[in-house]
Formats: structure tokens, sequence, C-alpha cells
């Protein structure tokens, strides 16, 4: 600040003002999932960011707190289903506030792994043939066997596919 009048000019000393501001965004978010039952995160930090926040939605639209971690830049959300569709962003967090949204990424979970047939019981071993019997494992429409395979081994030795049974 500087005073003025008819002697002339007298210049105060200077002083330094911190402004806070938030955090910029999370960068580049990236989702990938390489089993049924997990979705891995990752992004760039936003400069100034001591934490995140990460979303989940399914439809894209209503968006629901999945997580809050700290100075990280990566996230694995096992709370997933199979051959489902998630979204998801991101907010930077510091003392003085939170970031705007992140960009979002989506994935689609894969199929699980079909259930094991049980109770499997071989029958009549007569003229060199054998009845299999097991029964169809309880499963959903996501990890539901396609098709079975049937295989042989002799003197435990190595198993030969014989005929494969759709499901």
């Amino acid at each position: 600040v500087t005073a003025f009048n008819a002697a002339g000019q007298a210049v105060s000393a200077g002083i330094s003002v911190f402004v806070p501001i938030p955090p910029n965004p999370p960068g580049n978010l990236t989702a990938m999932s390489t089993n049924c039952n997990r979705v891995d995160l990752n992004w760039t930090a936003g400069s100034g960011a001591i934490g995140y926040i990460i979303q989940r939605s399914l439809d894209g639209l209503i968006w629901n707190n999945l997580a809050n971690v700290g100075q990280v830049t990566s996230y694995a959300d096992t709370t997933v289903q199979a051959i489902t569709t998630y979204y998801y962003r991101g907010y930077s967090t510091n003392l003085i506030g939170v970031s705007a949204v992140s960009s979002v990424a989506t994935v689609k979970t894969p199929h699980g792994l079909p259930p094991v047939p049980g109770a499997l019981k071989a029958l009549g071993a007569t003229n060199g043939t054998v009845s299999l019997t097991w029964t169809n494992p309880v499963s959903v429409a996501s990890n539901a066997p396609a098709s079975y395979e049937v295989q042989r081994s002799t003197a435990g030795g190595a198993y030969v596919s014989l005929t494969t049974i759709a499901g």
C-alpha cells in the first residue's frame, strides 16, 4: 500500500498472503477387471492432493462413495459381481477442499468360473464300458456350465479327453 500527500509518497512493507486452493482432480483414471470379483483402478496424482474419494455407479448417473484413500494412485474394488458394468470416478482432497471430478472409467466384469459337478459315480464297469453320473452344480446364470468335459486316466497316467457334453 502506498500513501500520498503534498510531501510525496510513503510505501509500506509488503506482506505475503497464502490463498488456499483445492487440489487438481486425479488424472487418467482407468479400470481393469481380469476376474469376476475384482476391478483394479489406477490414476495419476492430482496436484496438491493428500487423499482421494472414489465413487462407483451402475448406470453412470447415480453415484455412491466406494472408498476414501490416502496418497495412493490405485485401488482394488473387490465388491463387484460377475458380468456387470461399473462406472468409476474420483475426486482429490486436501485440507482446503475437494477437486473437480475426474474423468469416468467404465469396465465390465467377466463371467465367473463354473461350480464343480458333484457326486461323481462310476457305474457298471462291464465289457470295457463305464457309465458315469454326476449332479449338476447349483449355479447362477453368470457362471453356469456351458459344457462338461469327460476325461480318463489309466494307471495314474495323464488325463485324456474322451468327450464333451453340453451343459
